[in-house]
């Protein structure tokens, strides 16, 4: 035993480089990591020689310390797609409804998701429309903080029978989420809009694939001829809602926000002028589809709150973005930044399995730069 000791303990620390390896001393962290030198995908543990660096698997064994500093490309030529490489990307079919890119955006990045949401529950009960895309959707609290009871039916509900806001959604029909979407779905659509508006929400199966899903989180506001949109990677739903400190824990639980995730850290932002027409239009694209979404799931797959109408799923609307356009006053001077949608990029650098009509907000694309 005492031999054995001296050989574990034998060249326990290796360097290479900017690269150390550590031999870890902890058996619960050697089989929660299957590995016994630290950092694992740079280090390998050998019976007589102890830790040492895999070169091998090493791009580099610098920190960067020794590489000079390059200035970033900022310029917007530099990182936008051209109209060419787009129409390239949709296999020679132009995308007509959506400028390649635009200038004069003014565009918000919310620091938190508890920022996000109390932003939209505001900005709701004074629109007088609202177009939205969702990957899931739920009753979740829009202010937990101040009182649980503000919910996502209880905004839109108050805004859609009281208010007159006249409310059009696109929901994926996510099997794995398939209750909640149901219950939404069901609730939307049987409000009794007040002053004349409209409401209607649709489950959207109109993927390419059975492992693909539509992944688009947009809202599109507007009062009077003033319109701006809301667009990221925040679901209005379970899990999502965090502070910045991350500390909300005791709050998440008791306002039974929390099913899986102790919160949800994700970047959405709201986005004035030109920009903000773009997301509308993929809302329209989508929506005025000649083909139309398949029948809500059912029994046996869930059981709604009330019986699934077939009208439900499909548009009762058809709107004309010319008819849309005329009546907003688009602010080209909103402020500063260039904008490219970036599901647009995704599109045209994704793999097959993402559906153009909503990309997967997780593809490597999508953290790409498309702010100037």
């Amino acid at each position: 035993m005492r031999s054995r000791g001296v050989v574990l303990t034998l060249c326990a620390t290796s360097a290479t480089g900017f690269v150390t390896c550590t031999r870890s001393t902890s058996l619960t962290e050697i089989f929660t990591n299957w590995c016994i030198c630290q950092p694992c995908n740079l280090c390998s543990y050998k019976l007589f020689q102890g830790c040492d660096v895999l070169l091998t698997n090493a791009v580099s064994t610098s920190d960067g310390s020794d590489i000079p500093t390059r200035q970033p490309l900022l310029a917007s030529s530099d990182w936008f797609l051209t109209a060419d490489e787009i129409t390239n990307a949709r296999g020679g079919v132009p995308r007509t409804s959506l400028a390649t890119s635009t200038s004069g955006n003014f565009m918000h990045i919310f620091a938190d998701t508890s920022s996000t949401f109390a932003a939209i529950h505001h900005d709701l009960l004074t629109a007088h429309t609202a177009y939205f895309t969702s990957w899931t959707l739920g009753d979740i609290p829009y202010l937990p903080h101040i009182d649980p009871a503000i919910t996502f039916k209880s905004t839109w509900g108050k805004a859609i029978t009281t208010n007159g806001l006249s409310a059009h959604g696109l929901v994926w029909s996510n099997l794995p989420e398939l209750d909640r979407v149901t219950d939404m779905h069901a609730w939307m659509n049987s409000l009794t809009p007040s002053h004349g508006a409209r409401v209607q929400l649709m489950t959207d199966d109109r993927v390419t694939s059975i492992t693909g899903s539509l992944h688009q989180k947009s809202l599109v506001l507007s009062i009077g001829n003033q319109v701006w949109a809301y667009a990221g990677g925040m679901d209005q739903a379970f899990d999502r809602w965090d502070t910045k400190y991350h500390n909300e824990s005791a709050l998440r639980n008791a306002a039974h926000i929390r099913t899986n995730n102790n919160g949800w850290i994700d970047v959405h932002s709201r986005v004035q002028g030109p920009a903000a027409v773009d997301i509308l239009h993929n809302f329209l694209d989508r929506w005025n589809d000649p083909n139309p979404p398949g029948s809500a799931l059912g029994p046996p797959f869930v059981t709604p709150p009330m019986p699934l109408q077939a009208s439900w799923n499909v548009p009762q609307t058809f709107f004309s973005s010319a008819a849309l356009l005329s009546s907003l006053a688009i602010n080209t001077s909103a402020g500063p930044h260039d904008l490219q949608l970036p599901w647009v990029r995704v599109v045209c650098t994704a793999r097959r399995d993402v559906d153009p009509r909503g990309p997967h907000q997780g593809h490597p694309e999508r953290e790409k730069l498309h702010l100037h």
